[in-house]
């Protein structure tokens, strides 16, 4: 806006400098006119006129273009910062039973009572044992930023009448392969009463049909077939085993993929 103003006042300090040399030479001109005899000196005095007139209208046109160019970049770059500035808002997903919001502050207590299970930390990946003071809360803090870097999309499971929170899910996502990693976790005495399923099938409906997403994959540890079972149910085909592949609590564990393409997906819910 400062650019836009200066070029707006620099136009209107020109056009009147050279207006008023303009009708300085004009009523020079006419005020002696007796007095230029000769036809030089009267065809310099009128060159003199022209060269200002023209000057005048080539600054005018100058100022007023550069003016506009100027107004139209600053609009450009005041769209651009208008739209990084917008962050994008987490979403919410009704489900049957469930709701699947962003997580909140006030959530991280329950969070820490959950995850802090020795048996839920022994069954995923990268949950830690013992779930220390503030790790939940540096945990949510990142939510937003990574889901407007386009990195993760992470939501609370939550029971929809009664309100009380269940879980974690999320997509993990990559953009130069368009495709995601889907992780869930559920407190252990919420266990075996199809919440992992009905939070799955919510998220992953969600990856495909809005974040337009081409594959969903997921996995888990030889230890925990039960979180095979829940990818089966979605519709995911088991794709392989990696054998002894990552370091859990100093033992060596397997890792079982399962995948669901979204060619998969969409045949699936149009029958």
């Amino acid at each position: 806006m400062k650019l836009r103003k200066g070029l707006l006042t620099a136009w209107i300090i020109l056009q009147v400098f050279l207006l008023f040399l303009n009708i300085r030479v004009l009523i020079f001109i006419s005020v002696n006119m007796e007095g230029l005899r000769e036809i030089n000196e009267l065809g310099r005095w009128l060159f003199f006129w022209i060269v200002f007139s023209v000057i005048w209208v080539i600054g005018s046109l100058r100022i007023f273009k550069w003016y506009k160019l100027g107004k139209f970049h600053i609009e450009i770059i005041d769209k651009n910062i208008a739209g990084n500035n917008q962050m994008k808002k987490l979403p919410t997903l009704h489900l049957d039973r469930l709701l699947l919001r962003p997580f909140r502050l006030e959530d991280a207590k329950v969070v820490q009572q959950l995850a802090g299970d020795r048996y839920i930390a022994e069954m995923t990946l990268n949950i830690p044992h013992p779930y220390e003071d503030g790790v939940a809360e540096k945990w949510i803090e990142t939510h937003n930023k990574n889901f407007n870097e386009d990195r993760l999309l992470e939501l609370a499971i939550v029971h929809k009448e009664d309100n009380y929170f269940i879980g974690a899910i999320s997509i993990g996502i990559n953009k130069n392969y368009n495709h995601g990693e889907l992780a869930y976790w559920v407190g252990k005495k919420y266990m075996n009463n199809g919440y992992c399923t009905e939070a799955a099938k919510g998220i992953v409906k969600y990856a495909f049909e809005e974040m337009k997403l081409n594959r969903i994959f997921s996995r888990h540890l030889g230890r925990n077939p039960a979180s095979g079972k829940v990818m089966k149910k979605i519709g995911m085909q088991y794709e392989g085993l990696l054998r002894q592949h990552v370091i859990k609590w100093e033992q060596h564990e397997d890792l079982l993929y399962y995948g669901l393409l979204r060619e998969e997906y969409f045949q699936t819910t149009s029958n």
